[in-house]
C-alpha cells in the first residue's frame, strides 16, 4: 500500500473537479475551485492524483514560483486532499 503520484490528463478533469467538491465541502466552504482550467493552460501549474494499489485516493494541485521572489521554495501546494477511504 504505497501512495503514488500521477499527472493528472485533460480526462481526469471532470474527477478532480468531483475531489475538490468533496475538499470543499470537508472544509466546510463549498464553492467552485476556479482556478482548475488553468492547470491545463498555464506550465507553472501541475496537477496529479494520488492513488494507492491504482484507485484514486486524492489530488495534489503544485505551482511553481517565481524562483527569483522565493528561490529556495520553487513549488507550492495550492490545494491537497486525501480521501478518507478510499
Amino acid at each position: 500500500m504505497i501512495p503514488t503520484l500521477q499527472k493528472a490528463i485533460i480526462s481526469d478533469k471532470e474527477l478532480l473537479k468531483s475531489l475538490l467538491k468533496q475538499y470543499f465541502d470537508e472544509l466546510g466552504n463549498p464553492h467552485e475551485y476556479k482556478y482548475l482550467d488553468e492547470y491545463w493552460i498555464d506550465i507553472n501549474r501541475h496537477p496529479y492524483l494520488i492513488k494507492i494499489d491504482n484507485k484514486v485516493s486524492g489530488f495534489v494541485l503544485v505551482n511553481e514560483k517565481d524562483p527569483q521572489s522565493i528561490p529556495d521554495y520553487p513549488l507550492g501546494i495550492a490545494e491537497f486532499y486525501v480521501l478518507k477511504k478510499i
